[in-house]
């Protein structure tokens, strides 16, 4: 009987410490797995940072005689510019923007529910909102008024809006 009772008390000591052993290695593989996520990641995000970079385009000035003609006062112009500084901008990274997006949900499927990981996916969510709420305004704009804008040389090309905005007198 106090062997029944023995080999019971090592069966029961194997299961805890196999459940255990397992729990360990499915731990280590987990956090494994999320270390070359992350890695991946910290690539993707120094792939955009360099695509940012050069997507900041800088001349040394800016015909902005066409954008002064326009008959819109001085915040539809904002405006103007800025969706179209928006739209050369985000077309530019988008490529980028895109394996970072990737990069980031794979580490969000490895380790659901984490608040850091969240926050970062909000970063660019806001400029795409801005530039969609830009379109919806620049598409309000008189027919009349868009097609001299969509016409102009200087609006279909990547632009620094600093520049421009401190050419057309918006900013000091």
């Amino acid at each position: 009987m106090k062997l029944y009772l023995l080999c019971r008390q090592l069966a029961v000591l194997i299961l805890l410490l196999t459940t255990t052993i397992n729990t360990s290695i499915a731990s280590t593989f987990s956090n494994v797995a999320l270390a070359f996520a992350k890695q991946d990641f910290d690539k993707t995000v120094l792939a955009l940072e360099e695509q940012m970079k050069a997507c900041n385009h800088s001349g040394d000035s800016y015909d902005v005689t066409e954008l002064n003609k326009l008959d819109i006062d001085k915040t539809e112009l904002v405006m103007v510019l800025r969706y179209f500084y928006t739209q050369h901008h985000l077309d530019c990274i988008r490529p980028s923007l895109g394996n970072f997006y990737v990069a980031l949900q794979s580490m969000n499927s490895l380790q659901p529910g984490n608040t850091q990981i969240s926050e970062t996916a909000k970063l660019f969510e806001s400029d795409l909102a801005k530039y969609y709420q830009y379109k919806v305004r620049y598409i309000q704009l008189d027919e009349a008024i868009r097609k001299q804008i969509d016409n102009m040389e200087l609006l279909k090309q990547p632009f620094n809006y600093y520049q421009v905005s401190k050419a057309l007198g918006l900013i000091d």
